[in-house]
């Protein structure tokens, strides 16, 4: 067989075609499956226009081994680049990309393109995740890293919940203070009142028995009004009291009661609080910064810290049990991912 010249092409699978004055061959290569033989590896980090070491501020490690990276809601640009780290003759795999918790679906990189860049990401946790498909064979690597944003500090839960227990004690206080002042007024005006028919009794009775006998009668007149309106004053205040009750305290109160209920999750809340998903969502991410299912699960976390702290040795299967998980393995990672430990380093 004669190999015509200039008459050879290979295609992106690796397949070699030559042209011969016996018609086209085609030539395998015997280890397609393998040719990839790069290591996927974040390579670089830069955060507000500054390239990132492991200064222990961002990273705790060089990037390449790093599993989580802390921001800030202040940090307004995140730059990191990554390299499937091939030496080899492939030059046309694809690199795609997603952060876990604030896109859902792969995005892929024009070819060549081995960065991607993130501005003012909101507070909270995210997983940003990278793979790479050779273009010489079906073979695919991921890699990851876990992205902790911090919210500024009036946005997160405890700081909210401290502004909500004021403004609902300065209410109180001044719903008191208002109705201090109605009494008053309320009893300035009876007392008028209850004067002008004493001193027209005093101006027209000839009769002093009869006189005394009229001031008794609207004295006695005036003490149940008193009386009457005391007890609304105080109804009054205890349905206000009882109204007033601050939401999160609500929140607080019913999952007090079901944590240790696995079946017990956010339809169920929405259920206790009688609300709807979108508005007990809503309440919570103004009020505490969290998303609902978050908010329950860290909720049980800081339960579960409690008791480990107090246990003495518990076994963590116990406890998981015992605070509403039925999978020992996701409470680890759930309560490692909360307290940056494992349960038992407590």
């Amino acid at each position: 067989m004669q190999v015509t010249r200039n008459s050879a092409i290979i295609n992106r699978q690796g397949i070699i075609y030559l042209g011969s004055n016996g018609g086209l061959s085609e030539l395998y290569g015997t280890d397609i499956e393998n040719a990839y033989r790069g290591h996927l590896r974040f390579t670089h980090l830069n955060i507000d226009n500054h390239d990132i070491t492991a200064d222990g501020h961002y990273l705790d490690e060089d990037i390449s081994l790093a599993r989580k990276l802390t921001l800030h809601e202040s940090n307004k640009a995140l730059n990191i680049e990554f390299s499937a780290l091939n030496y080899g003759n492939e030059r046309n795999g694809i690199y795609s990309y997603r952060m876990k918790g604030f896109e859902d679906e792969w995005i892929k990189l024009p070819m060549g393109q081995h960065s991607i860049r993130y501005t003012s990401l909101p507070g909270g946790d995210y997983t940003l995740e990278v793979k790479y498909a050779s273009a010489l064979s079906n073979n695919e690597e991921i890699i990851q890293i876990d992205l902790e944003v911090v919210s500024y500090f009036w946005k997160r839960w405890w700081f909210m919940s401290g502004v909500i227990i004021l403004l609902s004690l300065t209410g109180a206080w001044l719903y008191r203070k208002r109705m201090e002042q109605v009494r008053r007024k309320t009893r300035e005006q009876e007392a008028e009142k209850v004067m002008a028919p004493i001193v027209k009794a005093l101006n027209e009775s000839q009769d002093p028995k009869q006189l005394q006998q009229r001031i008794e009668s609207i004295l006695h007149i005036q003490k149940q009004y008193e009386d009457s309106f005391s007890k609304s004053a105080a109804e009054d205040k205890e349905y206000t009291k009882a109204k007033s009750k601050p939401f999160m305290e609500k929140v607080i109160h019913i999952l007090e009661q079901n944590y240790k209920n696995s079946e017990f999750g956010v339809t169920e809340l929405c259920e206790a609080m009688n609300m709807s998903r979108p508005l007990l969502s809503k309440r919570l991410n103004e009020e505490a910064g969290l998303p609902t299912t978050q908010f329950i699960r860290n909720y049980r976390l800081n339960i579960a810290h409690q008791l480990l702290q107090e246990s003495g040795g518990r076994n963590i299967t116990e406890i998981a049990y015992s605070v509403g998980f039925n999978d020992p393995k996701y409470f680890t990672r759930c309560f490692t991912k909360l307290y940056g430990m494992s349960p038992s380093a407590i």
